[in-house]
């Protein structure tokens, strides 16, 4: 355990945030603010053995710090405040904070600690099922189910812009599309949300009608011969729907991906169950000899260069989508949000939310193993898991989605930029050393001083304006 005047450049930092007032504020169930101590436990198992022989990834190389928990006694906004202090003074050292929650408000905070660390134009991944488009309430208090609106009501990362096609000069906030929602589920999502997502600029990456609908393997696994690697008419459909999707966001941009070259689909016969992106092929000849050959050969070529290789054969990986986001100066940092209330509750039932379309295992390792490997992704958050609701299944999957952004971040090029203050020379320590209850945040950024949370002021009148604005128009 140690506190933030050990962290150095490089170094993966976990920050707990036990705190589940926010999803209390919202109706949901209390419980996550145990989560950060049941993940950890479960993280000290992965990392109890560094070395992972599988993909050849030794993860002792990444100095893993772990500076303890925000203060349960704090209230939800003095928390929030402590934790977007914390965030800042982090990366204003050259480090990737992991925050590990606790409820989804955490976001917010994550984003604002990130947008004064930059100081330049940042983009949010949120993983999740549902959108957090509530309109504040009257009480003015964030919670859970409020914290995308309020980042989208942030002029800091939606400032004012003309909207109009003519320039009549009808300003209002506009992010553009800086702001994806991925995984989001028709089911769980008001289309009065979704349309405020738009109009402010932003994307919501659907999770069957965008992400599971170009996958390749379901709709056209049985058109692959068993001694051919040929591309078939829907692959190629495929791959057009793929980039008039990508296009959706603004600048054309290219489906092939410079840093994770896609090994071609394998036969039925797969060689991993990972192959198979979570679906049980279809029964077909057994595989010629020449083809399995082919295909061993292509999982080693990625294998060489990047160490793992794709989960899914999905054609539009999560590092796409991460590498347009940091358009176009192509160093643009990213947040990236994971709730767990984005996966199916076969595999996580310990949420509120549970659905049983949600993302599978497969499709959640891509997401962290590419966040991981994209040096842009500068924080990585695991929210919304509550043991009191079921702990073991769900505790064990969260703790492994870190694990494979660690085993992501083993790729990362060293970021020439990182200009480091006040770092101190003490030791990092490392993630094997015991897990303690010492809170984050005695430590406090020389520039914060005793500023308080913007949040509970000057930020929720602007956004319950904004709200109520967008209310009168509709009207």
């Amino acid at each position: 355990m140690g506190t933030i005047v050990d962290v150095h450049p490089g170094c993966v930092v976990l920050i707990g945030f036990p705190h589940d007032e926010g999803a209390k504020r919202s109706g949901i169930t209390a419980g996550s603010a145990a989560a950060p101590s049941a993940i950890r436990f479960y993280l000290r198992k992965l990392l109890s053995s560094p070395t992972n022989p599988e993909f050849g990834i030794d993860l002792s190389r990444i100095p893993i710090l772990d500076v303890g928990d925000v203060p349960v006694s704090l209230n939800l906004e003095d928390a929030l405040s402590r934790l977007d202090d914390s965030i800042t003074e982090i990366l204003n050292r050259g480090a990737v904070p992991i925050v590990i929650g606790g409820s989804g408000d955490l976001a917010y905070a994550c984003a604002s600690g990130l947008m004064t660390s930059s100081g330049a134009p940042i983009a949010v991944v949120d993983v999740n099922s549902s959108l957090n488009m509530d309109p504040l309430r009257v009480e003015q208090k964030i919670e859970v189910a409020s914290t995308n609106r309020l980042l989208l009501s942030d002029t800091r990362f939606c400032p004012a812009k003309d909207t109009t096609s003519n320039g009549m000069g009808y300003f209002e906030p506009h992010c553009e599309g800086r702001f994806v929602i991925y995984g989001a589920q028709g089911t769980l999502c008001l289309p009065d949300a979704v349309n405020f997502v738009q109009h402010r600029g932003g994307h919501v990456v659907w999770l069957t009608k965008d992400i599971r609908a170009h996958d390749v393997t379901r709709h056209s696994r049985s058109h692959y011969s068993s001694s051919s690697s040929v591309v078939s008419d829907d692959q190629e459909n495929t791959q057009q729907a793929v980039q008039q999707f990508l296009n959706s966001f603004g600048d054309e941009i290219d489906t092939a991906d410079e840093n994770f070259p896609s090994a071609p689909p394998l036969s039925s016969a797969s060689l991993s169950p990972f192959n198979t992106g979570g679906h049980l092929p279809q029964l077909q000849r057994p595989p010629s000899e020449s083809s399995v050959h082919s295909s061993i050969a292509s999982m080693a070529s990625f294998n060489s260069h990047s160490g793992l290789p794709p989960i899914t054969s999905v054609p539009l990986p999560f590092s796409r989508l991460l590498k347009h986001l940091s358009r176009p100066s192509s160093r643009r940092p990213i947040l990236v949000s994971f709730s767990l209330q984005a996966m199916n509750n076969a595999s996580c039932p310990g949420v509120y939310i549970r659905s049983p379309n949600g993302l599978t295992v497969e499709e959640a390792l891509e997401v962290c193993s590419a966040s991981g490997s994209d040096s842009n992704v500068q924080i990585f958050t695991v929210t919304e898991l509550n043991p009191l609701i079921e702990e073991a299944r769900s505790a064990s999957l969260a703790a492994e989605l870190i694990y494979w952004f660690l085993l992501g971040y083993t790729n990362r090029r060293p970021r020439a930029s990182l200009t480091p203050q006040n770092i101190s020379s003490q030791p990092v320590y490392r993630m094997e050393r015991s897990f303690s209850k010492t809170s984050v945040g005695s430590q406090r950024s020389p520039t914060s001083g005793n500023r308080e949370y913007e949040l509970t002021q000057d930020m929720l009148l602007a956004a319950s304006l904004l709200s109520l604005s967008d209310a009168h128009d509709e009207a």
